[in-house]
């Protein structure tokens, strides 16, 4: 059965709707009926952008409470890139440059969001910047040589009126250790100022392109409806945000959460049309606003500030979705887990006041510590260079997706004793932004009953079950359930962290869940600390 629900036809509640009812003008007899095309424009290169300058442009003006524009830092200046693509004579001759800027530089930039795909070496020699054309390039690149992602990019930048392009592959000297250490640490900063993101949501590689046609659509006027608002118009449906973005292909790749995230304004170019996201919410082509938590979450302008207005014991569940969503992304390189995030964390610390480690948040340490492995597939160990260790309770030093443990929001004694510890090699952000040294894990040791263990391990979830041996298990108890009033009655639950010891007072994570405490040993916790 098909029914009407506003403007939309569906065949059943909460689906995707199949029809849409559109009008040519507003109407009071028609106030639920959405006002715009039947049909959308024809795409490709020869798409006229004269609607999304219109969006950026209304943005731009009514939008201050949003912060979707980066206002000028002191005396007009603004972040800018380390390098920028110069657009300036690409009309004239189909030449663009590397561009080096400078302190005093003070214009606006686009930024590109894309997949790499998986290129070959002769791709990759032919694509990216490095050492070996960097100087060549500061003088010429032509267009023509470029892939089609980065010559749709630069159409984009033109039509939408700026003549400055950031793309990482051409922007960062790839395969030079100094410069990717340096550069991914401006990210955040790279597109939160940029005056807009371009986001090739729907190409797998940069081969692809993104304007490109769109399918064939239809439409077939309404019989019989009166003239007030004009024609009636039953079109296909096309506005579908999670299918065409939030499941498009560049958003499986780990790099684009923060892109998305850290960026004010993002064009979103799908295979069925174009969203235009801000702080204000989703505009469509059909001239559609779209509005859900999770778009109002990752399209919020002053990250985190939509998370801060919630209640403190409702902070911290959207970070966690936020941090399982990301750790089932794609990294083509996995010691990039820890750096392809590392924007959004010094973003965190800077909203929540406080530091900000390896996906942990001080503030909200014990939940942040109580993760495990999704599935049946064991967590491997990612082997980072010696001065990027990542220490084991952090799930940035395992590839894999987790998720964390189902904990009430009351009705827990949290171990105060848990906290960070002065290290000498862990490196953390704080609100000032600035990278400092932080944190082992302090914690206290607590010996497991092996005999009562191994016959109840149900709330056991280990990372690497084939690699564990019962008998050199110990726990860490980061908190336990209470009964009302406070007062601890019966065999309580326990919410811990799986060691064993690795040195001297130093262990190792294995893993996490839910025991009781009858599975502990009658001997107190001793101190230690999580490596």
């Amino acid at each position: 059965m098909i029914f009407r629900d506003g403007t939309n036809l569906k065949a059943s509640y909460n689906t995707q709707p199949v029809l849409r009812i559109c009008a040519e003008r507003e109407s009071h007899e028609f106030k639920d009926i959405q006002v715009g095309p039947p049909l959308l424009p024809m795409a490709g290169r020869k798409y006229d952008f004269s609607l999304l300058r219109e969006w950026l442009d209304e943005c731009g003006r009514g939008h201050s409470r949003f912060g979707c524009r980066e206002p000028p830092g002191e005396h007009g200046t603004r972040f800018l890139p380390t390098r920028v693509l110069d657009l300036e004579y690409w009309q004239n001759g189909g030449l663009i440059r590397l561009h080096c800027t400078q302190e005093s530089n003070c214009y606006e930039y686009v930024a590109l969001s894309h997949c790499w795909g998986a290129p070959s070496e002769d791709e990759w020699e032919a694509v990216c910047t490095h050492g070996g054309n960097f100087e060549m390039r500061c003088h010429k690149i032509v267009f023509a040589d470029l892939p089609r992602t980065f010559q749709d990019a630069v159409i984009a930048t033109r039509k939408l009126g700026k003549r400055y392009l950031w793309i990482d592959s051409l922007c960062i000297i790839q395969r030079d250790e100094e410069d990717w250490e340096k550069e991914s640490a401006l990210m955040e900063s790279v597109f939160s100022s940029a005056y807009c993101t371009i986001s090739a949501t729907s190409a797998r590689t940069f081969n692809d392109g993104f304007l490109l046609a769109r399918p064939d659509q239809d439409c077939i006027p309404v019989p019989n409806a009166p003239q007030a608002a004009g024609p009636l118009w039953l079109s296909e449906t096309v506005d579908n945000f999670h299918a065409d973005v939030e499941e498009g292909p560049v958003n499986r790749r780990g790099w684009v959460l923060q892109e998305r995230v850290l960026s004010r304004r993002t064009i979103y170019f799908t295979k069925n049309q174009i969203y235009f996201e801000c702080g204000g919410g989703v505009r469509c082509e059909t001239m559609t606003w779209l509005w859900n938590p999770r778009a109002a979450l990752l399209g919020d302008a002053q990250f985190p500030d939509a998370i801060l207005k919630r209640d403190p014991a409702d902070r911290i569940a959207p970070l966690q979705t936020l941090f399982e969503a990301y750790t089932a992304m794609n990294l083509t390189v996995a010691t990039d887990r820890s750096v392809a995030i590392s924007g959004l964390e010094r973003r965190l610390a800077s909203g929540f006041e406080g530091i900000a480690a390896y996906g942990a948040l001080e503030c909200y340490i014990h939940r942040s510590l109580l993760w495990q492995r999704t599935g049946e597939t064991p967590l491997r160990r990612i082997k980072y260079p010696g001065k990027r260790s990542i220490p084991s309770w952090s799930w940035m030093a395992y590839d894999g997706a987790i998720q964390y443990l189902d904990v009430p929001k009351e009705g827990i004694e949290w171990n105060h004793f848990v906290s960070f510890a002065p290290a000498r090699n862990l490196i953390a952000s704080t609100p000032e932004n600035n990278r400092v040294s932080i944190n082992e894990l302090k914690v206290g040791v607590s010996a497991l009953c092996v005999t009562e263990i191994q016959k109840d391990h149900s709330g056991m979830t280990l990372d690497n079950p084939g690699a564990t041996d019962f008998g050199e298990l110990a726990c860490v108890v980061i908190g336990r359930s209470i009964t009302s009033g406070g007062s601890r009655g019966g065999d309580v639950e326990l919410y811990v962290l799986f060691v064993r010891s690795v040195f001297m007072d130093g262990y190792q994570r294995v893993g996490a869940g839910r025991i009781q405490e009858s599975h502990l040993a009658t001997k107190g916790p001793i101190a230690g600390r999580i490596v």
